[in-house]
């Protein structure tokens, strides 16, 4: 896994380091770019998750989080929801 991210960060930094404003400026290709970077993020953070994994008492806590953040989902729903009512009401008052 390590060498396979290592490799992916030398591609990553390659890639960004040899595109020119035209090649940014087509969307697609940006794009394209886009989604490569994101999925080099996010393969890195599961790297990451993976290492806390393996130590037990990380793991426990990391484990008790995720669960902790999963059954407040309704919480979190309704707080996005009030959120968004309060900037409408904010943008229409001021």
């Amino acid at each position: 896994m390590d060498a396979f991210m290592a490799v992916m960060y030398i591609i990553a930094v390659n890639l960004v380091a040899s595109c020119d404003y035209k090649f940014l400026m087509d969307k697609y290709a940006k794009d394209d770019l886009d989604n490569f970077m994101v999925i080099v993020m996010f393969v890195s953070w599961v790297r990451f998750f993976f290492y806390f994994l393996m130590i037990k008492d990380i793991s426990k806590l990391l484990l008790t989080m995720v669960a902790m953040l999963g059954s407040t989902t309704s919480f979190f729903i309704f707080l996005g929801c009030y959120w968004l009512l309060m900037s409408s009401i904010f943008t229409t008052l001021y």
